[in-house]
């Protein structure tokens, strides 16, 4: 099966996104900025939809454009709470948020690990697009904060199909590819969870609270 005719067939039907959204999307891929993947967008949208989430915690911020696109599919929604510890990025997202008009949004500007312990349960969505060496050591706080009930995503999880080829790791990569297969044996082997992991984008995985 031709993986990559299929994700150019499947981009072709995504339909166009509000008109300042798009804008912001184009801009941050014509940059090259890591933001999510437009299958994973529209998947992520879809879930904010169904689950009608009222507060959702995202850790990696980038410049705002996933942030918004929840709050955009969240009508419903009271809280988005976004952290990073980027200066640049933590820069252009205040902008973006401003340009939007989106008080909702509460950006925290730090380390994650030591932003998630001082935060307080009750997430409908927690989803995780940080530093993918680093999704071991979050994992245990995401789940504590997300509700019975509620989902935990992760983006990139597959990191490029390397995690299940190992043999094109480069040697830098190795130690992520590594933490990358404990969080995903974690979160699959958890009996609190039902996970399913989605060759989507560069791989999601969705949990559910149970």
């Amino acid at each position: 099966m031709n993986y990559e005719c299929i994700t150019t067939y499947l981009r072709g039907l995504i339909p166009q996104r509000d008109e300042k959204l798009a804008k912001l999307e184009q801009e941050c891929r014509e940059a090259q900025l890591p933001i999510v993947r437009p299958e994973t967008a529209e998947f992520l949208e879809l879930l904010c939809m169904l689950k009608k989430p009222t507060k959702i915690l995202e850790i990696g911020t980038c410049v705002g454009f996933s942030a918004l696109l929840m709050v955009n599919a969240s009508p419903q929604l009271e809280k988005l709470i976004t952290i990073d510890r980027y200066p640049y990025m933590i820069e252009r997202a205040k902008k973006n948020f401003e340009a939007f008009e989106e008080k909702r949004i509460t950006l925290m500007e730090g380390q994650a690990a030591d932003i998630l312990k001082e935060l307080d349960t009750g997430f409908d969505i927690v989803f995780l697009d940080a530093a993918k060496g680093q999704y071991p050591v979050f994992l245990p706080d995401c789940l504590r904060l997300l509700n019975k009930g509620g989902l935990f995503i992760a983006d990139n999880v597959l990191f490029d199909g390397v995690i299940a080829d190992e043999k094109r790791a480069v040697r830098r990569d190795r130690t992520i590819v590594n933490r990358l297969k404990q969080f995903l044996k974690e979160i699959s082997e958890n009996p609190e969870l039902k996970t399913s992991i989605l060759p989507l984008g560069d791989g999601l995985s969705v949990s559910y609270k149970k």
